[in-house]
């Protein structure tokens, strides 16, 4: 559009230069002519010189909250570039963003959302480098994408045990808490990364010249095994659903009793597969994993 207006403009300066043989106007004519001459070839000479890509290529997002990504561009010309668009597409829509390069190495950073829950897969095909007036433009073909993850936003749930639901002091009641010793010793077994020290069984220790714990029934039984139906085919809407109240469930389970044992059955799989969620971000690798089962477009 911008290289018709311009020479839709010049064609007229000439129109008026020549009815009232106007020397000046002749020579913005001529200037304007050259002007244009020259841009086809600075076009071109920026696109070679300018390369474009991901900077990262695996992101973390919240649904509904703004993240950043950011573009990589390599400008090995001596010369700045003043606007490029690139185009990227998710699976269902294509957009351009634009941007400019100076000399050198840059980081260009972009802002997004996302409505829904998953894993989203951005592609980078092609690049447009244009000259200063945006009359022309040089084009490259890309080959680049980047992966997003989005969580669903973490809601604060509270479990407790239904023998103590109403006390005051029902969070240091739970035997489902851990670090609870008020049980029976289950058994004595050899020292893990991760055990508390006020566990140690002295004696043993002694004994053996090597750490030994203290396990308690209250430990084993206030460990939760949490069974997953996978359902293929989900709205965006049931999905987002769904992650938010296996995180906000997982994440109160952490709280009241320590690591889950998650169970489901796949049908590419035999038997039952299992994950053990122990923090926040083993969480957050589940939902992964069920996103990257889902395979949401975008």
């Amino acid at each position: 559009m911008m290289k018709f207006v311009f020479l839709a403009l010049l064609f007229f300066i000439y129109y008026i230069a020549g009815m009232y043989e106007s020397p000046a106007l002749m020579v913005l004519f001529l200037t304007q002519f050259l002007l244009l001459v020259s841009m086809l070839p600075l076009a071109r000479y920026l696109n070679r010189r300018l390369s474009v890509c991901f900077s990262e290529t695996f992101i973390r997002a919240e649904k509904d909250r703004p993240y950043t990504w950011r573009l990589k561009a390599d400008n090995r010309g001596k010369l700045p570039v003043g606007r490029f668009a690139l185009r990227i597409s998710d699976g269902r829509k294509k957009r351009r963003v634009y941007a400019s390069a100076a000399p050198g190495e840059s980081i260009l950073a972009f802002e997004d959302t996302r409505e829904h829950c998953g894993i989203f897969t951005i592609r980078a095909d092609r690049l447009k480098v244009y000259d200063y007036l945006s009359l022309f433009s040089g084009k490259q073909r890309l080959h680049d994408e980047m992966r997003v993850a989005v969580f669903p936003v973490r809601y604060a749930m509270r479990l407790e045990n239904a023998d103590s639901f109403g006390s005051a002091d029902s969070h240091l009641q739970s035997p489902y808490r851990a670090g609870s010793v008020s049980g029976e010793i289950r058994q004595i077994r050899e020292y893990r990364d991760g055990d508390r020290i006020r566990y140690i069984h002295w004696n043993q220790t002694a004994r053996t010249g090597e750490p030994w714990v203290k396990e308690y029934e209250e430990e084993q039984n206030g460990q939760y095994s949490l069974y997953l139906e996978r359902r293929a085919g989900q709205t965006p809407a049931a999905f987002d659903a769904y992650c938010t109240l296996l995180d906000a469930l997982l994440s109160a389970l952490l709280a009241a009793a320590g690591p889950v044992r998650v169970l489901w059955r796949e049908a590419q799989y035999p038997g039952i597969r299992e994950f053990y969620v122990r923090d926040g971000e083993q969480c957050r690798e589940l939902l992964y994993f069920f996103s990257f089962w889902r395979r949401q477009p975008g």
